[in-house]
């Protein structure tokens, strides 16, 4: 007996999200997840007893996962969602209709529910995106709610070969990352190095994903010049770049081990001393520090002549 067997009899179950974009796609799915409109807890444990399996339950959040000898299933309730501010967690209320459960979906390909009786549930125009291979979210505030839905359309970009539509591209600011915990972008990051280690030097249309994310973009060779990591990792936290190094990237190992230990012999009170003043003083330094990296600024000299030309 399968889950489809198991959850058969139970009124008002859905299989939902990823299982069923990939099973339209004619992809085998990775996991299977149901969404019950009611309490999912009591649906869960029938079925679980029926597929002699474990359960683990979360009564708070009407969520439970069944672990079987081959599979594991998660069953929820379906629920509706609201932010407080940007970035936080979600403030979950149980007992709604498939439909306002779908509205929770980080992007239209991903809101489609199948019923185990037949029916078909699809925000509005999902089924369209999925066949033309477009990521796109559901409402203007999605990125500004979770930041990490972000992450997400670079991992689903790269595992379905899809691209996102330009209004969502046009939605994405990785200042909105900020207000997100380190572990949450970990977390993400993980997620899709573990899909795609070698990942594409370009995105095409997504060239505008957020900065934290383009040390991604390097390929793990190591014929990246000093000054090209420099303009990639230099605004990178630390964690982001230990996830790349352990992830195989040379470009990032030469980064850290290397390239970022490499200072100039000059500092802001020279050029002041020669005249230049708020964010001229930045910007110079800048300039001189392309220019050391590039091999045209090996001394204080070069590297003062560089920063006021």
């Amino acid at each position: 007996m399968d889950a489809f067997e198991a959850l058969q009899d139970e009124p008002g179950v859905y299989l939902v999200g990823g299982a069923v974009r990939d099973q339209l796609l004619g992809r085998t799915p990775k996991e299977l997840d149901f969404v019950v409109e009611g309490d999912a807890i009591p649906v869960a444990r029938r079925a679980a007893e029926r597929l002699d399996g474990e359960l683990v339950v979360h009564e708070r959040f009407g969520t439970a996962t069944i672990r079987t000898a081959t599979d594991t299933y998660d069953v929820v309730s379906a629920r509706t969602e609201t932010y407080e501010r940007p970035g936080a967690l979600p403030t979950v209320t149980l007992g709604a209709t498939i439909e306002q459960d779908l509205a929770r979906r980080d992007f239209t390909v991903n809101a489609i529910a199948h019923s185990l009786e037949g029916r078909e549930v699809a925000w509005p125009g999902a089924r369209e995106d999925l066949t033309n291979g477009v990521l796109r979210v559901l409402h203007d505030r999605s990125f500004i709610d979770d930041p990490t839905r972000m992450l997400r359309l670079i991992r689903y970009a790269e595992r379905l070969g899809f691209a996102p539509d330009p209004q969502t591209a046009a939605l994405i600011d990785h200042d909105l990352l900020s207000t997100v915990s380190q572990d949450r972008i970990n977390r993400e990051i993980r997620l899709l190095l573990a899909e795609s280690p070698h990942l594409l030097t370009e995105y095409g249309s997504l060239s505008d994903v957020p900065e934290v994310l383009a040390a991604i973009k390097l390929h793990t060779r190591t014929d990246v010049p000093d000054v090209d990591l420099w303009r990639l990792l230099r605004r990178e936290r630390p964690e982001t770049i230990d996830l790349l190094v352990a992830a195989g990237n040379e470009g990032a190992r030469r980064w850290r081990d290397e390239v970022s230990a490499r200072r100039l012999q000059i500092g802001g009170r020279d050029l002041i001393e020669r005249g230049l003043t708020g964010a001229a003083i930045g910007a110079g330094l800048e300039r001189a520090t392309v220019a050391m990296l590039e091999g045209r600024a090996p001394d204080r000299e070069a590297q003062l002549d560089a920063a006021l030309s």
